[in-house]
């Protein structure tokens, strides 16, 4: 292949000392000048003084002037030519001879015995090549690095001696021209450069990137490196549309090297401009840098929203509506809502969001309003690039409250798992708020209904509490105010055809490794289901399904605060391998760092309409598994190292949204295979749209929704506040850089509320509607049966 044009035969000597150029910073003399991201540059080497082996003369591209910069050089010592690079600034240098390059090599042995040298770049794609007669090429390597609009390109020599200087001569530079010449990094003896560099050298200026691009302004960036033995120098930039005549900005005179920004105005929307830095000092010397370039966006324009009617009330809800009527002149999407609050009442409240990229109508469902009272509402829009629209006030009145129907969304068998075996000829067994008797009565063999005459908080002293028969139904909704906690433990489904509902268990900060959860189901459990159960301070995971198991359901749960220190960190679900038709329905991950959820492999499950809040890791999937992952809201996640969704498995995805950060650009997913439709789906099942699913999760989810515990209302109401610092990285030293709580104590302790007691009427039939009876009051509030 033929190579640039061949510049002056004429010879460049260039002297340079050092101990190398090598490891993660360098000693050399380079004689250069800036480029662009685009150049073909060749020289001929036509001598190597043998100060060492390691002597070594090249090409070099060059991200700074710093000793540790990023850099690629075409190196040729007394021996050969090969290739070496620095690929991070401050990183440790490599080569095609060395282990941590040779993969990159097109050469055996990663040299070759060439006298000619040639670097290629265009954009991120470096090529290397050698040749014996400059006109036939080998190519030598290809590598992707980024080194910006422009960087330093020239000739560097070292000695590879210390205190001794290294002649190397050039012939033949082609497709760039030296400026400066100068050592880099802590050289003993001076350097320097002959031949066309003789002489003083002239200023150094280099053009940088450009920034705040609007449609009629740019930011331009420019950096002075030498004054070239002037006392002054003189920088402006020079721009034009692209294939124009070049203008002038307005010059800035400077007296030491330095970075000088220029503002670009009254340029046209939609086109592509060109632009270079120019300098010219005040000995007459002058110098330009590369040319660069940028294009104007289209004229902003805000997004605009419209308020519609109300599509639907009821006694603690409405279904709001509106209509994005434009998207704005630069977004590609925006995020669209609505505020509401009690007519007069001073603060909004926001509801969840979901993302449109064009116009048209939306709607969202609010949840948890009180009955008989008229609300004010109005559309809101966000558009990806900040701009802001709302639309007119309008309102509405809740009904009023009927004591019957409403609450979640999520029925306890709307997953794969069903309560079929229950029916009125169980045995039912009354339990105050007392260890023993609870655990004689999770651990009878007998079908039977659990249901509680009393109140408090249950110390299970580090204890394992397990259901070690199955047909058991643990209805913590027949407690009285404000029900039942368990603390300092874990409660564990050890067997089939098992429902546990409206119960807390936090855990604490005893440390057990795997397996210390607060609730669980044992490895092969079937057809188990965890409904309004709120589980905290988990030192494995909060709650998990076990391995081999099939049909389990979460719903309605708050799984929360995995308390971070020391070990086995703060972690939400973790579904065991094997485990097969796992649903997890209408719940809040919140302040868990990982795992919410975890699917590992051979696992088959759907995640629908959760709400994750202030997370490192969401899903996490392993080869062999399979997910459908639908309508979920991810809000002010911490960390972004890893995409929402990610891991080797197959998964289906669908109307998931991410706010307080958005994506801004982020990748979602990252997952071995994305699915055109679910692997497995709950018969029956419909999903909420996800922009109703922070209301609803944040008015259902937990054990007692309407009589919360202040553990419980502290998360909801931190998800309201959007609390906790953002971008951090919470693997770093393992602990302490989230605001996840590291122990029970900063998590404000465990909860001490008391209790009460009542006398239960059990009717002798229908027990299932006298269950769903005391659920109601628990989730909407109002009388018990």
């Amino acid at each position: 292949m033929s190579g640039p044009a061949v510049g002056q035969s004429s010879e460049i000597t260039v002297e340079g000392g050092g101990s190398d150029i090598w490891n993660d910073a360098d000693e050399f003399h380079y004689y250069f000048t800036d480029v662009g991201a685009n150049f073909d540059a060749a020289v001929r080497v036509d001598s190597v003084e043998d100060t060492d082996e390691y002597a070594k003369a090249g090409l070099m591209l060059r991200e700074s002037l710093d000793a540790d910069a990023k850099n690629v050089m075409a190196r040729t010592t007394p021996d050969h030519t090969t290739l070496q690079w620095r690929p991070t600034a401050g990183g440790d240098s490599t080569s095609l001879t060395s282990d941590a390059g040779e993969g990159e090599s097109e050469l055996d042995g990663g040299t070759i015995d060439a006298a000619w040298q040639r670097l290629v770049r265009n954009g991120d794609t470096i090529r290397a090549y050698a040749s014996e007669d400059g006109t036939n090429w080998t190519l030598v390597a290809e590598l992707s690095l980024s080194f910006g609009e422009s960087a330093f390109l020239g000739l560097a020599v070292t000695s590879h001696n210390t205190g001794t200087l290294c002649e190397a001569t050039f012939s033949n530079l082609a497709g760039v021209a030296p400026v400066e010449s100068r050592d880099v990094g802590d050289v003993d003896v001076a350097g320097s450069a002959s031949g066309r560099s003789s002489g003083e050298t002239g200023p150094l200026i280099v053009t940088g990137s450009a920034t705040d691009v609007t449609s009629s302004s740019a930011t331009v960036s420019s950096t002075v490196s030498s004054l070239g033995g002037a006392s002054s120098v003189t920088v402006a930039v020079e721009y034009r549309e692209s294939g124009g005549s070049w203008t002038t900005s307005a010059p800035d005179t400077v007296t030491e090297p330095g970075a000088v920004d220029v503002a670009l105005t009254g340029l046209s929307p939609e086109t592509d401009y060109e632009y270079r830095a120019v300098a010219e000092a005040s000995d007459g010397g002058s110098d330009s840098g590369a040319i660069a370039s940028f294009t104007t966006p289209e004229v902003d324009t805000n997004p605009s929203v419209t308020t519609g009617a109300v599509v639907d009330t009821a006694s603690s809800s409405a279904t709001l509506s509106g209509t994005l009527e434009a998207l704005g002149g630069q977004a590609a999407e925006a995020l669209v809502s609505f505020e509401y609050r009690e007519t007069g009442a001073e603060a909004w409240n926001a509801s969840g969001g979901r993302s449109l990229s064009e116009p048209g109508e939306f709607e969202t469902t609010i949840y948890g309003l009180a009955s008989e009272t008229e609300y004010e509402f109005r559309a809101i829009v966000e558009a990806d690039d900040g701009d802001t629209d709302a639309g007119s006030t309008a309102t509405f009145s809740t009904t009023a409250a009927t004591g019957t129907g409403g609450g979640s969304h999520f029925d306890l068998e709307d997953g794969f798992a069903d309560a079929d075996w229950f029916d009125d000829s169980v045995e039912v067994i009354k339990v105050g708020a007392d260890f023993d008797e609870i655990e004689a009565a999770f651990t009878k063999d007998s079908k039977r209904l659990i249901v509680f005459e009393e109140s408090g908080v249950i110390d299970l002293a580090g204890a394992d509490l397990s259901i070690t028969y199955g047909d058991c139904w643990v209805a913590g909704q027949t407690a009285p105010s404000p029900g039942i906690t368990f603390i300092n433990g874990m409660v564990q489904v050890e067997q089939d055809n098992t429902v546990v509902e409206h119960i807390r268990v936090l855990r604490g900060d005893r440390s057990g490794g795997e397996g210390t959860d607060p609730m669980n189901s044992r490895d092969g459990a079937n057809n188990v289901i965890f409904n309004h159960c709120s589980v905290f301070w988990g030192r494995d995971e909060n709650m998990s399904i076990g391995y081999d198991s099939t049909d389990t359901t979460i719903a309605n749960c708050m799984i929360a605060e995995g308390l971070e220190d020391p070990e086995e960190n703060s972690n939400g679900t973790l579904v065991g391998d094997g485990a097969d038709n796992v649903a997890i329905l209408g719940t809040i991950y919140a302040k868990n760092n990982d795992r919410n959820p975890r699917l590992k492999s051979g696992t088959r499950t759907v995640v629908v309409n959760g709400l994750n809040f202030y997370h490192d890791k969401a899903i996490w999937i392993d080869d062999g598994a399979e997910a459908a992952v639908v309508g979920n809201a991810y809000i002010h996640r911490f960390s972004f190292r890893d995409p929402l969704v990610f891991g080797d498995g197959s998964v289906y995805m669908d109307d998931n949204y991410v706010a307080d950060p958005p994506l801004d650009g982020r990748p979602f997913s990252d997952v071995g295979t994305s699915l055109d439709s679910p692997p497995l789906w709950p018969s029956g099942l419909e999903a909420l749209p996800a922009g109703d699913v922070e209301s609803h999760n944040k008015t259902f989810a937990g054990a007692r929704p309407a009589d919360r515990i202040s553990q419980e209302e502290k998360i909801v109401q931190q998800i309201t506040d959007r609390w906790g610092s953002l971008d951090v990285d919470p693997n770093e030293e393992n602990a302490g850089l989230s605001d996840i709580p590291d122990s029970v104590a900063e998590a404000g302790g465990y909860p001490d509320h008391g209790g009460t007691t009542h006398t239960l009427e059990v009717p002798d039939s229908g027990l299932r509607e006298w269950l769903e009876g005391w659920a109601v009051a628990v989730e909407e509030g109002g009388s018990p049966p």
